[in-house]
């Protein structure tokens, strides 16, 4: 199944990819939605420029404008169009109670949604990474959970540990 990968340039999103390639989906595109001036919360565009470098990936930036439901289902149904049959994200859960935004978008266009990490425990899904033996490095952080200590700190058994007791 040809598919796209939403790629926001994080952890979440490359595992998703690497689970949809095990189950034999064929990433043909990683695709960045991004607001007309993108001064957003995500990675850099610097970083994700370098990381679909070395991904060798074809990559797309795909600009969304008001009103940003029709503009999201416009650029999926092109994408769908261009014979893309599934989008993966690399989503977990539901954000502030609303309804997964990309499920929605797609509710009405023939083209499937793969969230392989939806509703696994964060645990989980960084013990994943370990096994499978990504580098993960904090880029950013939520500063009213964590410090700036952790900007540059790997992720390893020794911070997961870490984790458990911020989250305890």
């Amino acid at each position: 199944m040809k598919a796209a990968v939403l790629w926001t340039g994080g952890k979440d999103c490359a595992l998703a990819m690497q689970k949809a390639m095990d189950l034999g989906y064929t990433v043909v595109k990683l695709i960045t939605f991004v607001p007309k001036n993108p001064e957003f919360k995500a990675h850099p565009l610097e970083i994700i420029n370098k990381q679909v470098e070395l991904i060798n990936i074809s990559h797309e930036y795909i600009v969304i404008n008001e009103p940003y439901t029709e503009s999201y289902e416009c650029s999926i149904q092109k994408l769908v169009n261009e014979g893309i049959q599934c989008l993966v994200t690399g989503d977990i859960d539901f954000v502030s109670g609303n309804p997964n935004w990309i499920d929605e978008r797609c509710r009405k266009i023939d083209v499937k949604v793969f969230k392989p990490l939806w509703n696994l425990s964060r645990v989980n899904i960084l013990q994943d990474l370990l096994a499978r033996e990504f580098d993960v490095v904090f880029s950013a952080v939520k500063t009213d959970v964590f410090d700036q200590t952790w900007i540059g700190r790997h992720i390893t058994a020794a911070t997961i540990a870490d984790l458990n007791i911020l989250s305890s």
